[in-house]
């Protein structure tokens, strides 16, 4: 079995933290009861879980991720659920489907694309497999702008573009940390049409929950590993004060810190009658 990526634990959190605007946000699609949905890419299983909320007691939800260490903590997630029975889990390469045309009322697929190979044969995929009229429905972040932070402009700026730089060491597509600015066209691009694009932000502000704050704290942490062979010195000091714990500048700990989280959450509509 492949390892979970470092980010499993931090993602975690995230779900845990912002359950309220993630329900919020699938409350947003065009779904009804009795839907069959695909989640795509389907990770620790939240959103599968909320999903089949979504589409209550005569719907389902097919869940399907590559990674059998995903699939397992996702197993759990639908057991622990009151809604899981109505959740079918399986293996399966989203560029790939094992599903026959038409298959589907509406596909999802969240925070996933970027650690996809090709973001549009994966789209390609779910096109096929949701009958005409049906939605495929993304829900993703621009690596740049999810979280707004409150820390000096003189170091955000720097921070970020040596985050590039960290992206184009590690891969040959850098831009797909970015693919939530490309939503609508990347639909269009699927062949869908009446696209409709919604953004929620939320602000995050002491006292802050334990979720929360381990999210948070997280991915501080990730970036600030990210970004370090890429930073002049003198700004991963002023880096390190700001996200050591440990350091009377830590930014949690400041009684006025606000961050916002900003989601973008696309869908289109398949041409055609059922």
């Amino acid at each position: 079995m492949a390892a979970l990526p470092d980010y499993a634990r931090q993602l975690a959190a995230y779900h845990r933290a912002y359950c309220v605007e993630l329900r919020e946000m699938l409350g947003a699609l065009p779904l009804k009861d009795g839907d069959r949905v695909l989640d795509l890419a389907c990770g620790d299983g939240a959103y599968a879980c909320w999903l089949a909320e979504r589409v209550g007691p005569s719907g389902s939800v097919v869940a399907l991720d590559i990674s059998s260490d995903w699939l397992y903590l996702a197993r759990q997630s639908f057991v622990a659920h009151p809604d899981g029975l109505r959740i079918d889990l399986g293996q399966a390469d989203v560029q790939r489907l094992p599903f026959p045309d038409n298959s589907f009322d509406a596909a999802w697929c969240a925070q996933s694309l970027y650690s996809l190979p090709s973001a549009a044969a994966a789209l390609g995929e779910a096109v096929r497999v949701v009958r005409p009229g049906g939605v495929v429905a993304l829900l993703e972040n621009d690596t740049l702008h999810h979280l707004l932070l409150p820390w000096p402009v003189e170091l955000e700026l720097e921070v970020r573009l040596a985050e590039l730089e960290a992206f184009r060491a590690q891969t040959s597509q850098p831009r797909k940390f970015y693919v939530g600015r490309r939503l609508s066209p990347l639909l269009r691009e699927a062949g869908l049409e009446h696209i409709a694009e919604k953004a929620w932000a939320s602000v995050h502000q002491p006292p802050l929950t334990d979720d929360e704050r381990l999210f948070l704290s997280l991915y501080l942490v990730a970036l600030r590993d990210r970004v370090a062979q890429h930073l002049r010195q003198a700004m991963l000091e002023r880096l390190d004060r700001l996200v050591e714990p440990t350091s009377p500048n830590f930014l949690l700990d400041q009684p006025d810190v606000a961050i916002v989280c900003l989601d973008r959450l696309v869908w289109g509509v398949k041409p055609g009658v059922c």
